[in-house]
């Protein structure tokens, strides 16, 4: 029966990944997730390694839906908190000091506010597509609570997710030719990347919150969230940004509001409104790049883009406990100073 799931998996894997993601038929990622609970189940009972179960039921997780209740992260999350309790990851060293952080110069400040009402954010920013810093408005979740148990350190993550399966993008930034992607447990990159400082490598844009549910209790979803321009309901997309010092998302911009919030380490984030035009900001031509521009904005190249520095922009270093309202189609530019988890909420 194992050799039959794999193979059924191996139909799957191949299916989903030819041609674009988008056009792959829903029914191959649910049977895909079926069968990985499938063999994951058949690996207990055959006393297989736990780190095989573990990557079997992650597998699943990445490449399917959720599905009956989302149990295979139930089922995946129990078998990590037993093999975590039977052999505890061990850092060679956690020294990190998430307060210290590369100081830069920021000359034009996006505004900051205190934990706006609604009415007041939708009215002054959200409608207008005015960037703000919002302060003091998540301090009571757990993941930054200074007195909560369930505080995010690396301690903590390791705890919850050491052997977990997650894509990790290696290289500074998505737009250079070296950058690729690799699956790694959550321990392997803390280890490699954070503490023995072996490179860029980045947690990006992940939905890591539906695959290991114990995190997602952690955090709640922003008040401001309720809002829309269209007054049509629509789903909040929760993504994980988790890496080291160095990590760059270069100049580019999202179809949806983002409220990006900091849990631990600092970023600096230049911001250019939406209706800065393309001759200025030189976007890709390419479709798949079309979002993304060309500019390096560390290291303008003048003789290709000489109108790039007429762009008007507003910065800010964006610290553990702060929200930053990111408007629709605002190009922005991203980098770590520390060693650094954020959190984005997409919605429209």
């Amino acid at each position: 029966m194992l050799t039959c799931s794999e193979a059924l998996l191996d139909i799957c894997w191949e299916k989903l990944n030819t041609g674009f993601w988008k056009n792959v038929p829903l029914d191959y990622r649910f049977i895909f997730g079926f069968v990985s609970l499938f063999k994951a189940i058949l690996l207990i009972k055959t006393n297989d390694a736990l780190s095989n179960v573990l990557k079997a039921c992650d597998l699943g997780l990445l490449m399917s839906p959720p599905f009956m209740n989302n149990i295979l992260a139930k089922f995946a999350s129990i078998v990590h908190q037993f093999k975590y309790s039977q052999e505890p990851f061990h850092l060679s060293t956690n020294t990190i000091n998430f307060n210290e952080y590369e100081i830069v110069s920021v000359q034009r400040e996006i505004k900051r506010i205190k934990c706006a009402d609604i009415e007041e954010f939708e009215q002054e920013y959200f409608l207008p597509k005015i960037p703000v810093i919002i302060e003091n408005s998540i301090d009571f979740w757990p993941a930054i609570d200074k007195n909560s148990n369930r505080k995010w350190t690396l301690d903590y993550l390791l705890e919850t997710a050491a052997f977990r399966t997650v894509p990790v993008e290696i290289g500074s930034k998505y737009t250079d030719e070296t950058w690729s992607q690799k699956l790694m447990t959550i321990g392997h990159f803390i280890e490699e990347y954070l503490i023995n400082d072996k490179g860029i490598a980045y947690i990006a844009q992940h939905e890591l919150f539906n695959q290991i549910e114990e995190l997602a209790r952690d955090f709640s979803l922003p008040d401001y969230c309720c809002l829309s321009r269209s007054n049509e309901e629509c789903e909040v997309d929760i993504n994980a940004w988790f890496g080291p010092k160095g990590t760059v998302s270069p100049l580019h911009y999202d179809p949806k509001d983002n409220l990006l919030t900091q849990v631990f380490g600092c970023k600096y984030i230049r911001l250019y409104p939406d209706t800065t035009p393309d001759e200025i900001i030189y976007p890709h031509e390419c479709h798949l790049l079309h979002n993304t521009s060309q500019v390096d904005v560390e290291n303008v190249d003048k003789r290709r883009f000489p109108l790039f520095e007429k762009a008007e922009y507003e910065e800010c270093v964006l610290k553990k406990g702060e929200i930053l309202f990111i408007p629709e189609k605002y190009w922005h530019f991203v980098k770590s100073l520390s060693p650094s988890f954020s959190i984005s909420f997409w919605w429209q």
